[in-house]
């Protein structure tokens, strides 16, 4: 669902984020801005913040760390900071800052509809590990400045003329101090209907397209459903059983042939026992006994016959369970 996160094979990522809908409202941008200039141009009294639970990892080591060669590079100068959020490593996060002479402010967590975070102007978040960064998209649909790193979790907001990336403690520095010198534009409804959930459904659906680009055929290889009629999977090929139509697909499955194809092989190499036992499948699991609780896989002798549902098996098989010390 983001380009940020570890794509499986055969796949492909898209943008999911988006904010909630009182702050992506075209109608309610009195609500989104502290105050408003004649041409609508937002104002903003505060200056950078960020927003998120406080753990090392969801960006505040990278927060910490840019903020203390800013302060290096531009002669003791710093930038004052505020931090939304609690967390396990508050603490510590407040403690590095507070030695390093950084002027960061905590306050407890709250959510981006809070009236008290409206005057900010610019939300900071370097955060590499988020991959579905909903509060960028909530900034942005403030009218407000973000800076986040350039990263491929950060594709999507940088089409946005808001959106201010770097890549290093210099451009982190230069993006920061820029934000808080100048003023953010005005949002586009073009840009502003980018950032509701109807969008992002849209770009989910698009990027899962059913690739309609050949005619479709039913297979008749062993993974194919055998219940299934041929009309049926021609309707959801086209769309036709879909309460909407997908369109633009960006992606196209594997052919069905190269799925069946990995398919044979791979139930043909795990059905040889010496194969499986040689990667660590235990002695005569392939099958599954008919009495899972009174069966020792390692123990069974590979000439006898896996127990069975008779009682009088069951009862051997128990008794080798118990004298192996073995309970059910």
């Amino acid at each position: 669902l983001r380009e940020g996160a570890r794509p499986p094979a055969a796949s492909a990522a898209t943008n999911t984020a988006a904010a909630t809908t009182n702050l992506a409202n075209d109608d309610d941008t009195s609500s989104l801005t502290a105050d408003a200039t004649a041409d609508q141009n937002p104002v903003f009294a505060k200056g950078c913040y960020f927003i998120g639970k406080v753990l090392w990892g969801k960006g505040y080591t990278e927060l910490v760390n840019n903020l203390i060669t800013d302060k290096a590079s531009h002669g003791g100068t710093t930038i004052p900071f505020d931090v939304y959020g609690s967390g396990p490593d508050l603490d510590a996060v407040a403690a590095a800052a507070a030695n390093a002479g950084l002027p960061m402010t905590f306050f407890g967590a709250r959510d981006h509809g809070d009236e008290s975070l409206h005057d900010y102007k610019v939300l900071v978040n370097p955060s590499l590990s988020d991959v579905v960064a909903t509060t960028t998209a909530e900034a942005l649909a403030m009218g407000k400045f973000v800076v986040v790193a350039k990263h491929p979790s950060n594709e999507f907001f940088s089409t946005f003329p808001n959106a201010l990336l770097f890549d290093d403690e210099a451009s982190f520095s230069a993006a920061v101090r820029r934000a808080l010198a100048e003023e953010p534009q005005p949002l586009s409804p073009e840009d502003r209907a980018r950032l509701t959930w109807e969008a992002a459904t849209l770009r989910f659906l698009d990027v899962a397209d059913i690739d309609v680009t050949e005619p479709f055929t039913p297979t008749t290889s062993p993974l194919s459903p055998k219940s299934s009629s041929p009309s049926a999977f021609a309707r959801v090929a086209s769309g036709a059983a879909l309460p909407f139509r997908l369109v633009n697909g960006a992606v196209r499955a594997v052919s069905n042939a190269t799925d069946d194809a990995l398919a044979i092989v791979h139930n043909t190499l795990t059905g040889v026992e010496p194969l499986r036992r040689a990667v660590g499948a235990g002695k005569r699991t392939k099958a599954t006994p008919a009495d899972l609780c009174a069966f020792a896989a390692e123990e069974h002798d590979p000439s006898v016959p896996l127990p069975s549902k008779t009682p009088r098996q069951r009862t051997w098989s128990w008794r080798t369970n118990a004298e192996s010390g073995r309970t059910a």
